[in-house]
């Protein structure tokens, strides 16, 4: 996914769930760093301290590089399994375990040690931004699934097969085809799908939260030749507004009732969910 849902997207849900504005903005930078983070040099600080940066950005050619080059630099597993493509633990073999899961219960064991009592306090001072790297790695799987940050014949493609739900208007799938092709063309997504590595062979697909779509897998033993749907990320969006409201409202306390700044581009948020018996909402205007 892009900006539009890693950072508002989350922006809007932390909002939701009762954090204040502010920490609510937090949340989604640091949720949106993750995929703009390069940084791997030493920052020294005036007092003489030093923080060393760990990239978590994923470009696929670099990447793809390095996947052909060897193990020696391959980040495939530094930084695409964890902060991109979260093991599901589903399947067998070492190749099937690896493939990201959507809202798996390793992402919610993930997400409920990150928002329990006894981490946020023990991380007091940072709290917000973990849970925001959190947030972003959650997130993935619903539009990552299917795929593992890995080279793997189980990311395999049969790029013909791709289809836009016929829901969409023809301006939104001419659009996204035009961004896939521009994908491939700039950033060398053939690079990727040679190698299989993370969603390279579907290019910008996953990353349109609003897209309903799907594709056949093109090799991968028992995987072969299964169609997999893709629903829109929105349509998701009440079931993860609630998991963050269970969760954090909790641990770090809901806010006053206060307006969105002016850089905020909404100025109601509401969110309905189904839970069990009863129906929880959530809005703020």
């Amino acid at each position: 996914m892009q900006i539009d849902m890693h950072y508002y997207g989350t922006f809007a849900m932390a909002y939701a769930a009762g954090l204040k504005v502010d920490d609510a903005q937090i949340v989604a930078t640091a949720a949106q760093l993750v995929d703009d983070n390069n940084l791997t040099s030493l920052h020294t600080l005036a007092s003489g301290q030093g923080v060393l940066g760990v990239a978590t950005a994923h470009h696929p050619v670099d990447a793809g590089l390095r996947v052909i080059q060897g193990p020696r630099d391959d980040d495939s597993r530094l930084i695409w399994v964890p902060f991109h493509f979260l093991p599901g633990a589903k399947g067998d073999s070492f190749e099937e375990r690896v493939v990201c899961v959507k809202n798996s219960d390793v992402a919610r064991e993930m997400v409920r040690y990150y928002t329990t009592k006894e981490t946020v306090d023990a991380h007091r001072g940072h709290c917000l931004q973990l849970i925001g790297i959190a947030a972003h790695v959650y997130a993935d799987t619903f539009s990552h699934y299917g795929f593992s940050g890995i080279a793997s014949s189980l990311n395999g493609v049969d790029t013909k097969t791709i289809k836009i739900d016929g829901t969409h208007s023809q301006g939104i799938i001419n659009y996204v085809r035009d961004k896939a092709k521009d994908f491939a063309e700039r950033f060398g997504a053939n690079v990727a799908d040679t190698v299989k590595l993370g969603h390279g062979a579907v290019a910008t697909y996953p990353d349109r939260p609003y897209l309903r779509w799907s594709y056949i897998l093109q090799d991968g033993a028992r995987f072969a030749n299964r169609i997999v749907v893709h629903k829109a990320v929105t349509d998701e969006c009440p079931q993860l507004a609630l998991n963050s409201n269970a969760q954090t409202s909790g641990s770090i306390g809901k806010s006053k009732r206060h307006r969105p700044n002016g850089q905020i581009w909404f100025n109601t948020i509401s969110v309905t969910t189904q839970t069990s018996s009863q129906t929880s909402a959530m809005s703020r205007s």
